[in-house]
């Protein structure tokens, strides 16, 4: 378990694993595909209900950050949807997880929108 703490108030105690899920609204797949067509992956994403949401990579062409309930369970239909897509090379996909400062960073930021 573990503690986090805001201006001296515990905002959150739970294991790391479900801290990450709350802070970033889920588990992480991180997809590179080729570059050309990361925009075609996206948008055959953005569009299934599995998936809660698509982020591109401002800095890396070809990677999409996908976010689900459940990675694990989401992994096998991605290569069954880009399957369909001969087109779109998958050059790695898995789950992501985040550095702990990124979610202890995004946990400070909801517990800062909830007291505005």
């Amino acid at each position: 378990m573990v503690a986090v703490m805001r201006e001296g108030r515990i905002i959150h105690i739970d294991t790391p694993e479900n801290l990450r899920k709350k802070a970033l609204g889920g588990e992480v797949i991180k997809l590179v595909v080729d570059a050309p067509h990361a925009l075609d992956a996206a948008q055959i994403f953005q569009r299934h209900p599995a998936i809660t949401d698509v982020r591109r990579s401002r800095s890396q062409p070809g990677l999409l950050y996908l976010y689900a309930n459940d990675a694990s369970a989401t992994l096998p239909l991605i290569f069954q949807l880009l399957g369909e897509h001969p087109e779109i090379a998958v050059q790695q996909a898995d789950k992501y997880v985040p550095p702990f400062d990124d979610v202890f960073v995004k946990l400070m930021e909801q517990a800062g929108e909830e007291h505005v």
